[in-house]
């Protein structure tokens, strides 16, 4: 039993410095001299380094940080997680505390990550280029907010047109000045539905789907919605937050399963570290994070930490009540519903797991002999 509560005070005193330390890296950002000891506890990580007699962020985290469009953005996405993860320690739900600003930024990132998929699914994706660049897509964009994900499509395809679905009468506000500042007020409409009661059928030849918004029931009535609403051959393009399915199978919910209380503030979006990949940002070209030089961790430390954080961003998103689907678990949802063709590109951002799968093309009737 000693060993035990020794073990666990070690481990609570080791995640509790973990939090002081993202604090610190977070309180760091935009400041050019660091005090002794908040440049010590820093440089104990490797975060910080000495300029002459002064404490200052390492130059080359500084300048990632730095070269944001909203340099702010970062230290205030680290702040807002901690709050929620104080709330959940104490049990209640985290206060929608999302203002017009941090709607709008966490929307023209949004934004930015769609045209990084748009360009792979271009790349991997029979025949998409040729829609994008050619063709005159009708775009279903399912959970719009400020309609940044709508603004990316239109604005790559000049001859797509887009409708906006979302529930939030806010964010469809802040929609209409947006794309209004765009010039993109004619080519895209927004609507204040639930995708559960959309009714139109073979109106559209693409449609978005980010499960990381959506509760799991909104998912599953949204799948045959949208496939009807698609035209024979339109594709859906589906987001997950998670990279891999859990291990266990007991951890797929099936439909009907009760799900934790939904947390609303806290959409579990995997870009809690302030997206440093930054694709709204011309310095900052988008790419996946590239994985650790296998000689700075072992590799139980690399499998031990890529195993909590997707535990993490599960649990997240459990509490948020949104959709904890996986890749495979998406593919097997988009088959039983009946979209073929499935194809994933990875994570083309770094950020989130993009999906495809086409509606069946209608056969033509055979030629009578």
């Amino acid at each position: 039993m000693a060993n035990a509560r020794s073990e666990l005070v070690a481990r609570v005193d080791e995640l509790s410095d973990a939090v002081w330390v993202l604090s610190a890296l977070a309180a760091a950002v935009g400041e050019d001299r660091l005090s002794d000891e908040h440049g010590a506890l820093l440089a104990a990580c490797g975060l910080a380094e000495r300029d002459g007699r002064a404490w200052r962020l390492r130059a080359d985290h500084a300048a990632v940080l730095g070269a944001r469009r909203d340099p702010v953005a970062f230290p205030r996405r680290i702040a807002e997680q901690l709050r929620r993860a104080a709330d959940t320690a104490e049990g209640r739900a985290t206060p929608d505390r999302t203002d017009d600003a941090a709607l709008l930024a966490d929307g023209r990132s949004s934004g930015a990550h769609m045209r990084v998929f748009l360009d792979a699914l271009a790349e991997r994706v029979p025949g998409f280029a040729d829609l994008l660049d050619r063709g005159s897509p009708r775009f279903l964009d399912v959970g719009t907010g400020i309609g940044a994900i709508a603004a990316a499509v239109v604005e790559r395809a000049p001859g797509a047109s887009a409708v906006g679905l979302d529930v939030d009468p806010r964010a469809l506000r802040l929609a209409e000045e947006y794309l209004s500042e765009r010039g993109l007020r004619e080519r895209v409409e927004t609507r204040l539905l639930d995708i559960a009661d959309l009714s139109e059928t073979g109106r559209y030849d693409l449609a978005w789907l980010p499960l990381s918004v959506l509760a799991p029931e909104t998912t599953e009535a949204a799948l045959p919605r949208i496939r009807a609403a698609l035209r024979p051959g339109g594709r859906v393009i589906v987001a997950t937050a998670l990279a891999t399915d859990p291990t266990d199978p007991t951890d797929l919910a099936a439909p009907g399963d009760p799900v934790a209380p939904k947390d609303p503030a806290d959409p579990a979006a995997p870009g809690d570290s302030g997206d440093l990949a930054d694709p709204s940002d011309p310095t900052d070209p988008v790419a996946p994070v590239p994985p650790a030089d296998p000689g700075e961790r072992g590799e139980g430390e690399r499998d031990g930490g890529a195993a909590v954080h997707a535990a993490v961003v599960r649990w997240r998103m459990a509490r948020s009540g949104v959709t904890p689907w996986g890749p495979e678990t998406v593919r097997r949802r988009l088959e039983a519903c009946g979209f073929e063709d499935v194809l994933s590109v990875g994570a083309p951002s770094g950020a989130v797991t993009v999906l495809t799968a086409r509606v069946p093309q209608v056969s033509a009737p055979e030629a009578s002999v």
